[in-house]
């Protein structure tokens, strides 16, 4: 009985050490994965300057936007600042993330600074 208690314990330790070797080498993964992306990224900065000044204005004037669950609850698109809307992209993390959350078209095309907005996203549509 002691015998068989000893060889369980031995199965279960052997067991986590594995899920801990197997949950290390997917922190690995990622870290790797982070850094080719952003490798990837200065790249595409240094081949086109252009590009990235354009993405880096956008996701500037997108940061206006955020999340609030109050928001939601209250029976509007879940996103508060002036002139956010929820609009989804594929690759975007669900709420609470603020991601989703961006400047709608109707208020990028009635603002004063429409022709701001349109430069921004012609260049964009340009570069890619």
């Amino acid at each position: 009985m002691a015998r068989e208690c000893r060889t369980v314990a031995s199965v279960q330790l052997k067991a986590v050490f594995i899920i801990v070797l197997l949950a290390g080498a997917e922190a690995h993964r990622v870290i790797d994965q982070a850094k080719i992306a952003k490798s990837a990224l200065e790249t595409l900065e240094q081949q086109n300057p252009l590009k990235a000044s354009f993405e880096k204005d956008w996701a500037k004037e997108n940061k206006a936007c955020k999340w609030s669950t109050a928001s939601m609850i209250s029976g509007h698109s879940g996103c508060v600042g002036t002139g956010c809307s929820f609009r989804s992209l594929p690759l975007d993390r669900p709420p609470p993330s603020s991601q989703s959350c961006r400047l709608s078209d109707e208020f990028m095309l009635e603002s004063e600074r429409r022709f701001d907005f349109v430069t921004m996203q012609a260049g964009l549509l340009k570069s890619k």
